[in-house]
Order: C-alpha cells, then sequence, then structure tokens
C-alpha cells in the first residue's frame, strides 16, 4: 500500500522572513542630571551635605562684607587676576578681582562663607583647583 503524503499547510520558512519588519528603538533612559554647581550651593550652614559641592559657599543670606574670603593668589597685573577669577567662576565659585593702589599686586578672592570652617573648606577646594597658596581670612568686622 502507499502512503499518502500530507501537505504541510504552515508557511514555508522563507516566506516568514519575507514579510517585512518593522524595527521599534528601544526606550531612551532617561538620566537624572544634576543642577550646575552654582545652584547647588545655596546653604550657609557648616553642615555637610549629600551634594559634592559642599565646599562651596553661600551668598544668599550673609552679605558678602561679613563673609570670609579666600585669597587663592596675587598677580602683577589685572588681566591676569581677571584671568583665573574667571575660571573660577566657571568652576561654580564667587571670585572677585580685588586692586589695592597701594599694592603693586592684583589679588583674586572667593567669597568662603559666614564662618571660619566654610572658608577653609573653599580654601580647601581652592587648593584642589590647583591654586596651593591659598588660604581663608575674616571679613574685616571680624574680631
Amino acid at each position: 500500500p502507499s502512503q499518502a503524503v500530507k501537505e504541510d499547510t504552515a508557511p514555508a520558512f522563507t516566506e516568514v522572513l519575507a514579510q517585512p519588519v518593522t524595527l521599534v528603538p528601544a526606550p531612551a533612559k532617561t538620566v537624572a542630571t544634576p543642577a550646575p554647581k552654582a545652584t547647588q550651593t545655596k546653604t550657609t550652614t557648616a553642615k555637610k551635605t549629600t551634594t559634592t559641592t559642599t565646599a562651596k559657599a553661600s551668598t544668599s543670606s550673609v552679605p558678602a562684607s561679613q563673609q570670609w574670603r579666600v585669597q587663592v593668589g596675587a598677580y602683577g597685573s589685572k588681566a591676569a587676576a581677571q584671568k583665573e577669577a574667571d575660571k573660577i567662576n566657571k568652576a561654580g565659585y564667587k571670585a572677585t578681582v580685588y586692586s589695592n593702589p597701594a599694592s603693586k599686586h592684583v589679588k583674586v578672592w572667593v567669597l568662603g562663607g559666614a564662618d571660619k570652617a566654610s572658608a577653609t573648606k573653599v580654601a580647601n577646594a581652592m587648593q584642589k583647583l590647583g591654586y596651593k597658596g591659598s588660604f581663608a581670612f575674616p571679613p574685616s568686622s571680624a574680631k
């Protein structure tokens, strides 16, 4: 007796591959972007925070005239001092150029905060940025 051959009704393998395929891109991963460094420094307390910018001084609630300062350098020209102050400002600190007519040097100062501990942290941060001789000093009204 001859066996009857059943005809396979499933589509051929080549037919499945020949069908159009629509590629859907994977959903984009959302990564939290930290706020700019300057906005993470809104604190005047000496307490540590969880941000990486704890050494940056606040200028919001303590007037600049009552804040400690950190001297990062003394330069022979105002242009050289301004160049360094711009670098420090871009790093998220508040740097100013100070010149005294009685002195032949132009100084770069960074606001250090309301107390010695905050200013010391800023001085250490300035040293890490390459300003090795940085040091903190009190506001002129401090005794």
